[in-house]
Formats: C-alpha cells, sequence, structure tokens
C-alpha cells in the first residue's frame, strides 16, 4: 500500500526576524563557494565515526528500523555523531517543540526517557488508529482513511510503539519552518485591481477568500487603520491558536485590493492532519478562494502526498479556487541523477563532474541552524534503494549530523537534518552536504536547503516546486519584485514538476506569478522594515496579489465556475517569459484588467432586459460584426447550470450596427414565475469559436426598488448602453457630467413608465476620459462612472 507523507511546513517568505530566513530585503545572491581546500572530496568510508555508524545500522532491530533518525538518537545516544552531544540534540528538538522533558526529572537520562516527542505514526491498512491509544500520552489528530495518528508519545515508549505490527513507521513532527499590512500595497496598481475598481465599480462584493497562514495576533493594529475589515464586519476568524502575523499581512493585501470581499482566516494548524481540517473548515463556512502560504517540508517530492491528495480532492468537490505559494527555493534546490564520484564511488558528485565542488555548501554561525531534505524518485513505501544525508563541518573535519534511516523494500525515499551550530569555533563555519549510496542502484536525488544562507555552487532553480502546489489545479504562484516586476525574483522556486508515481508526467508550474515586496502595515512587527515602510517579501506575500485578481474577476459574474475564473487569469496575463507557458513565469504576471478588457466581447454595445407582463425580453445590439453565425441565448435559474432557450441568427459580416432581441415566454410558467433569472449570450463565430457575454439579471417578483446599472460596455468607444430600473411611473432626469462636476448635457429629461429602460449613449463628440452620470427620479438619485478610450 502506498503511504501518504506527513511533511514539515514551512511558510514561504522571507524575516529577518527567524533563523530559518532564507532572504530578507538587504540579502544578496547566493555566492559561490571557491575555496579549493573545501571542495573536494571527503573520504568517508575510511572515517572510523562513519564506520561505526554504518555498523549500527546494519544491525538495527525490526523496530529501530520503523523509527526515522532523529528518533534514534534521541533515545540511543550512540546514533549520533561523535561531534554532537545528547544534549545538543534534545534541545534542538526541543527548540522546534517536537520534545518535551521531563521537568520534574532526578537526572538527564530520566529527562530524556520521561520526555515525550510530537510524532506522526504510520499505520498498515488493516488497523485502525486507536490501536496506539496506550502508548500514547495525548494524541492531537487522527486520519482514519490514510491510518495516520498525529501523538504525543513519551521518549521510552517509542520502541515498543514501533514493535507492533500495525506500526509501519513513527517520524518526528516538526513545526513550521518561518521563513520569510494606513498604506496600499503597490501590487494593487502593478496588477490593475485599482483599475478595474475604477473603470468596472468589481471590488470583490459577492465573493468570500479564506486565508491559510501562521497567525493574524495583531490584527487589531490594521483593522484601527482601516487595512483589514473589523472581526464579524468583513472578516471571520475561525482558528487563530498557532500564532503570529503573517495572516495579518496576506489579509491586507487582499483587503486593499478587493475591499469588497469578504475575509476568512484560519491557522495552519500545526501539523498535516489539522492543515487538512483547516482547509474543510474553510469550505465549510462558504468560501469560494482560499490562498496559503504554506509548504512542508517533507510531502513527496515525486508524488501526491496527504495534503496534496486532500486539496486535490476539495477542489474537485467543491466550485472553489485555490491558490498557493510556488515556493522559495529557487536559490537553494538541486535536483539531478546519482552521479559517481570518481575517487569515491558512493558519493554523490553534485557537480556531476564539473569542476564547482562535489558537495552543497552552506555557511552556519553560531546559534543558526539549517534543515536539509534528501528525496528520491522511489513511491514512498515501497523503496528499496538505500541513501543517506550527512552534515560536514570543515572547520573541526567531522561529520556533525547525519540521517540514516532504513530503506529495504518498504521503506521511505527520504532523509532529513536538523542542525543547530552550537556556541564554539570561529564566527562562521562553512559545511558541506554530502549524500551516499548505502545500498541499492542509481536514482533520482532532490535536495533542499532551508538555512539563513547557502552557496550557489551546483544550485538548480528548475524543478523547484513540489507538494500541494504542484496539484495540477492549484494556482502556485511565482514572485516579481514590485520594482523590477517583469524579472522573476532570484529565490522563486522555479518549474516544471516532476512526478513519477502513479504515472510519470511534467506538471506545468508556477501558474502565474505575483508582485511581492509591497507595504504593510507591519502589524506585530511582521515584515521587513526599509527605513520608511514593512515591506513583505517572498512567494508568500505574491500569492494574496494573485487570489485578490481572482475574486475581482468572480465578482464580475457570481454565476461563473470557478474553473472558468481560473481560466480566465490564465487567458489574460501580462506575458513575461516565452509565449503562453514557461515553468519561470507560468502563464505570466496576473493582470486584473486584461481579464476584464479581454473577456468582454468587444462586437457587442450593449445588452439589457425588461419584463413585459410574465415575459422576459432581451435586447442587445452590436457595432460590428466579423464571422458572426449568431447568438444562443442562455438563462441561469440554479448557479453555474445553464440552459439554452433560444437562437438568434447573426449578421456575419456587418460594419454597421445591428440591433437583436429575444422573449422568454417560459419564464412566466408558474413553476418559474417568481425568483431572479440570469440571462447571458454565447456568440459563435462561422468557425464554432465562441465567447460569452456579461450577465443580466431580471427579478421576476417584480421591481421593488431604483437603480442605475454599470454602463456597457465600460470603457467604450463611442457607444455604450445606459440602463436604469424604475419600481413605478415617474419623472426621469439623467445627467452627463466631466470629472470636475461640470454637466456636459441631459440624455433623458421625461416621464417613464415602471420597468427597465435602457438609454444608448454616443460619445463621437467628446474626449477620452472619465464622466459621471447621474439619475434623479423623486427623491431617488444615483451615480456611475464610465470612461471613454478613444
Amino acid at each position: 500500500m502506498k503511504r501518504f507523507l506527513l511533511p514539515i511546513p514551512f511558510l514561504l517568505l522571507f524575516s529577518s526576524q527567524y533563523f530559518f530566513a532564507q532572504v530578507d530585503i538587504n540579502r544578496n545572491q547566493t555566492k559561490l563557494l571557491t575555496d579549493t581546500n573545501k571542495i573536494g572530496l571527503v573520504d568517508l568510508k575510511s572515517d572510523p565515526e562513519i564506520q561505526r555508524l554504518n555498523e549500527l545500522k546494519a544491525n538495527l532491530t525490526t523496530s529501530q528500523q520503523k523509527l526515522s533518525t532523529d528518533l534514534l538518537q534521541l533515545i540511543r545516544s550512540e546514533f549520533l555523531p561523535k561531534a554532537t552531544s545528547l544534549e545538543h540534540h534534545s534541545e534542538t528538538m526541543k527548540s522546534l517543540k517536537q520534545f518535551k522533558p521531563f521537568e520534574q526529572s532526578a537526572n538527564f537520562e530520566e529527562s530524556i526517557s520521561e520526555g515525550t516527542v510530537y510524532v506522526y505514526v504510520y499505520l498498515n491498512q488493516e488497523y485502525s488508529t486507536s490501536v496506539i491509544n496506550s502508548y500514547s500520552e495525548i494524541v492531537t489528530d487522527r486520519d482514519e482513511k490514510n491510518h495516520i495518528v498525529v501523538a504525543w508519545v513519551k521518549a521510552k515508549n517509542l520502541e515498543a510503539l514501533a514493535s507492533l505490527n500495525a506500526v509501519k513507521m513513527v517520524r518526528t513532527v516538526m513545526p513550521p519552518v518561518i521563513r520569510t499590512g494606513s498604506v496600499t500595497t503597490e501590487g494593487d496598481a502593478i496588477h490593475r485591481t485599482s483599475n478595474v475598481r475604477t473603470i468596472f465599480d468589481e471590488n470583490g462584493t459577492g465573493v468570500n477568500v479564506g486565508i491559510i497562514s501562521d497567525g493574524v495576533d495583531t490584527r487589531s493594529t490594521a483593522q484601527v487603520t482601516g487595512d483589514i475589515p473589523a472581526d464579524g464586519s468583513g472578516l471571520t476568524v475561525l482558528s487563530n491558536t498557532y500564532g503570529g502575523d503573517e495572516g495579518t499581512a496576506m489579509l491586507e493585501i487582499v483587503h486593499d485590493m478587493v475591499p469588497g470581499a469578504e475575509l476568512y482566516f484560519h491557522d495552519l494548524g500545526g501539523n498535516t492532519l489539522a492543515f487538512n481540517s483547516a482547509i474543510d473548515d474553510l469550505v465549510t463556512a462558504g468560501n469560494n478562494i482560499i490562498c496559503d502560504d504554506i509548504g512542508w517540508l517533507l510531502e513527496p517530492f515525486y508524488e501526491d502526498g496527504v495534503v496534496a491528495s486532500h486539496i486535490n480532492s476539495v477542489i474537485n468537490s467543491n466550485d472553489i479556487i485555490y491558490v498557493s505559494s510556488a515556493g522559495n527555493a529557487g536559490d537553494s534546490h538541486y535536483q539531478g541523477d546519482f552521479f559517481p564520484s570518481v575517487t569515491q564511488p558512493t558519493q554523490h558528485d553534485f557537480s556531476e563532474g564539473g569542476t564547482t565542488g562535489a558537495y552543497l555548501y552552506l555557511p552556519l554561525a553560531v546559534g543558526e541552524q539549517a534543515i536539509i531534505v534528501l528525496q528520491w524518485d522511489d513511491q514512498f513505501g515501497d523503496s528499496g534503494n538505500d541513501y543517506d544525508l550527512y552534515l560536514y563541518n570543515y572547520g573541526t573535519a567531522s561529520v556533525v549530523a547525519s540521517s540514516e534511516n532504513f530503506q529495504s523494500g518498504a521503506g521511505d525515499p527520504l532523509e532529513y537534518i536538523v542542525y543547530t551550530r552550537p556556541v564554539g569555533g570561529p564566527a562562521s563555519y562553512d559545511y558541506a552536504i554530502i549524500v551516499d549510496q548505502y545500498s541499492g542502484s542509481s536514482v533520482n536525488l532532490e535536495v533542499f536547503i532551508y538555512a539563513p544562507a547557502n552557496y550557489s555552487n551546483n544550485i538548480k532553480a528548475q524543478d523547484a516546486i513540489f507538494g500541494h502546489a504542484a496539484v495540477d489545479d492549484v494556482v502556485s504562484v511565482g514572485a516579481v519584485r514590485y520594482t523590477t516586476t517583469s524579472t522573476i525574483e532570484f529565490f522563486s522556486s522555479q518549474g516544471p514538476s516532476t512526478i513519477t508515481f502513479p504515472v510519470a508526467e511534467s506538471r506545468q508550474t508556477p501558474k502565474i506569478v505575483g508582485v511581492d515586496g509591497g507595504v504593510i502595515t507591519g502589524a506585530g512587527g511582521f515584515g521587513s522594515f526599509d527605513g520608511i515602510n514593512y515591506r513583505f517579501y517572498g512567494t508568500s506575500a505574491s500569492a494574496p496579489h494573485v487570489a485578490a485578481v481572482l475574486s475581482q474577476a468572480w465578482s464580475y459574474d457570481l454565476l461563473r465556475t470557478g474553473q472558468n475564473i481560473r481560466q480566465l487569469l490564465y487567458d489574460y496575463p501580462e506575458d513575461l517569459g516565452s509565449i503562453d507557458f514557461d515553468p519561470v513565469f507560468g502563464y505570466g504576471r496576473a493582470d486584473a484588467l486584461n481579464i476584464f478588457n479581454g473577456e468582454l466581447p468587444v462586437e457587442l454595445t450593449s445588452f439589457s432586459a425588461t419584463t413585459i407582463g410574465s415575459k422576459v425580453k432581451l435586447i442587445w445590439n452590436t457595432a460590428t460584426e466579423v464571422n458572426n453565425y449568431g447568438f444562443e441565448v442562455e438563462r441561469s435559474v440554479v448557479k453555474g447550470e445553464w440552459d439554452k432557450i433560444g437562437f438568434v441568427n447573426g449578421n456575419g459580416n456587418s460594419n454597421s450596427p445591428k440591433d437583436y432581441s429575444f422573449v422568454d415566454d417560459f419564464a412566466g410558467k408558474p413553476t418559474y414565475r417568481t425568483g431572479r433569472y440570469s440571462y447571458r449570450l454565447k456568440q459563435i463565430d462561422n468557425d464554432g469559436q465562441f465567447e460569452y457575454s456579461k450577465t443580466i439579471e431580471v427579478d421576476m417578483n417584480g421591481v421593488k426598488k431604483y437603480e442605475l446599472t454599470q454602463n456597457y460596455p465600460n470603457p467604450f468607444n463611442p457607444t455604450t448602453t445606459i440602463s436604469y430600473i424604475l419600481p413605478q411611473t415617474g419623472m426621469v432626469r439623467l445627467t452627463l457630467y466631466n470629472i470636475l462636476g461640470q454637466e456636459i448635457r441631459t440624455l433623458v429629461n421625461e416621464v417613464k413608465e415602471a420597468g427597465t429602460h435602457t438609454f444608448n449613449f454616443d460619445a463621437s463628440d467628446l474626449n477620452s476620459g472619465m464622466y459621471i452620470y447621474k439619475i434623479e427620479s423623486g427623491s431617488f438619485t444615483q451615480t456611475r462612472k464610465m470612461t471613454l478610450v478613444k
């Protein structure tokens, strides 16, 4: 049975306040290590310490084979490299909130053995998660479908737990690696959501956007300044137990760009089962768009794990759009086939025969921490190729960390190291990341480095998007900086995404890019301060920009499906790389105005509806026609479900305005008489190509209120249609003003009957610019804006 791996989570952002920050505002691109004394091969096989560790691995008991190396090193210190003490190892695990020593212990040994460890327990398919109850202190999460449990277990009980036939593997739970807003993000202008708000009056109204991140602890700071809505008045916080303020910054970005959208927040939960529950909670709450900036370090690279599979299922079962950060590993990733070193044939040569050194390299200062993750292209739960991972300190000429998990046909193709540089020695040491083939055949290797810095030797930005960001229907978002919007950020993970199981495929990632580095309020001290403003960097910042663009597009036509809105994002970007799609920028930079201008049919100058007793009359006009076969008329009673109710022949090719109409007799039948109806036109060319008009609505309950609708099309040149609704007969005055408020002309000044009315406005004699039109009838007044573009 394939087992889904539960990986370590990380937030795809940059902030200097965390040890694990890969980059901050002051960081430059990674540099090359050129010291010839440090790029040669290390003779591991002749190292007595490596020989000792290999011998221990060869004699593992069946129970020990089921424990991840870090757990084994905690309960049996002989499995630690001699350069690292048990005290140091336990403190590292404690700092990551994965180990709690027993505080009432009489001695150090007892504090370890009686202490508790936070673990994932993977079970064989035929067993219930209840089998671990007697071995655990607290069970925090269960997944009966995938046979996974998350629990706190005493260290002394780990081997006994692993000895159960029900247990396949026990692995440590790691917390998120936090890497890294009165202000408006520059992304509002760059993605042109501000243009759409001005021209089309669309601000996200009717769309719910849910954010998953670390926390919104000091959101009140941003609420006071109006940068995010108040709780219960535009913002709903479903859970905020994890803590932090990156969620606050993401909410600020969305609210800046689509202030009409309803916002929701849920923290990431702390483990992958809780993360999946967070997604479910947001769906249940009615969110149309969900956006996260979370990555899980140990999620499978070559297949879909428990998170990716769950999100794929959620998308397929619900009419939602899922947006996720692509990752910040463009300058800290490697992938390539196993390349044996000439003099050390079991060691992988990361330079693949080149001259840039055999390994991957990084510097560490005292107190800095690095996480290194290795995987290869075997299937999880079925790996018989055994590779080990080591971290070598050049300053002390010793291996300081190791991962030697057991793979003999039923293992996971995974090794990972977490190492904190202890006190002592010079300000900085250089380290080598070494991969050694313990047994088996050649495989494709992939390594990610999560550290304050690393050297650029042998680093590859390509194929660095994995996990749920690599799911086909997820909108994976790369990053371009707000000051250089046509250049990919050096850290932005690039595609494609190589999948090996269940079938080999290359997935197109990232799907799109968004802006990072925009201004935020800095609530809770979050963000990078440039001396004037707090700024938000990383694909964590670019993802909510794209979520806002999608929200604005969906608010224009709420009856469209999420799949259709998502496709508009890909069809109308600002192309930055190769024509159409490329693995650096995806389809390009998200552009809200392109979506609105590209999607609106240019030939259609008006489309309106009016009720005639129990019938609905549709009226539309075209300015010119090319290759127009005709119009299918569609009606919707239930959201997302459209029925063809008629067809009107087109005029083929025409250079003069044409008028069309259609009467829907069926709407007045008793079964359908009450309620709101939606109509749209499907304009079909002679060659079969087609596009849809905007959607209009009719209330069969009768006109109940005055309304001045947005002119259509808008922008326009030179004609557009203005519609207005009257609940009763009365005097109507419709007036046009320029942007200075000066009256230009009177469009309507007469008595009109109750109902829907349209006015075709010709602006041939006016200059380009923005105009205001105003209706007055009795005590009712309303104004709207229109844009003339010549």
